[in-house]
């Protein structure tokens, strides 16, 4: 049985009544981000860059309540884990989207 937040309890509800009749109640965040030691690391250790930088982000979007949080109908779902994806170019320099 999924979770949801009490709404009627919730302290952000004033916000989420504000932003739930936007067209798109979403936001993005963008910085700059020095992964020097990360990508040293993994050419030390013979390991994706890539794979290791999204195994990270998950990690650490995992770690953050807020981010499981989706709009349902009107309600404010809560997944247990949250899962990411990424486009991959392909070898035929074309692409496909996968999933961690």
């Amino acid at each position: 049985m999924p979770d949801y937040v009490d709404l009627v309890n919730w302290p952000r509800r004033d916000t989420y009544e504000f932003f739930r009749h936007f067209d798109k109640p979403y936001f993005n965040v963008c910085v700059q981000l020095d992964v020097t030691r990360l990508v040293a690391v993994c050419r030390q250790e013979k390991i994706s860059s890539f794979l290791a930088y999204h195994y990270l982000a998950l990690r650490a979007a995992n770690d953050v309540e807020e981010f499981h949080f989706r709009l349902r109908a009107d309600k404010v779902l809560i997944h247990p884990v949250i899962h990411g994806g990424s486009t991959l170019l392909l070898p035929n320099e074309t692409f496909s989207f996968v999933y961690f």
